[in-house]
């Protein structure tokens, strides 16, 4: 048996929030296991362009202005060339690992894999929306 391919899509849905957008596109590319490829699915009400530097490692697609998270979460899981989907907001990170252990599971035979979310308050990491023995 061969081991099942682990070609991660990282699809982010963004709306008016560049700043926001650049760190958590930093944090996908921060990843010690990197994805097979990383979609921003833009439903602003204007354009979204990146910089530069990262024109090569990310597709931007701009959707109809306010089609909401869900339409643009839905266009890039369509639109996605890997056999796998990872979700991140425009106004989340990730670990650096956290590709890397999605794909560990994978390999050990999980379907999917839902992780939790922790929240920085006051410059400390709190449990937030995975209480403990909880999925």
């Amino acid at each position: 048996m061969t081991k099942p391919s682990t070609l991660v899509s990282c699809i982010i849905p963004t709306c008016d929030r560049r700043d926001y957008l650049l760190k958590a596109l930093e944090s996908v590319l921060s990843q010690t296991a990197k994805p097979f490829e990383i979609i921003v699915v833009n439903n602003g009400k204007d354009r979204l362009s990146l910089p530069v530097e990262l024109a090569g490692q990310v597709t931007v697609y701009n959707i109809v202005p306010y089609a909401g998270a869900a339409q643009a979460r839905n266009f890039g899981a369509a639109v996605a060339a890997g056999d796998y989907l990872a979700f991140l907001d425009d106004d989340d990170i990730w670990m650096p690992q956290y590709l890397e252990h999605v794909q560990t599971a994978i390999e050990n035979g999980a379907l999917c894999v839902i992780s939790r979310l922790d929240a920085v308050i006051e410059g400390k990491q709190v449990t937030f929306k995975n209480p403990h023995g909880r999925v």
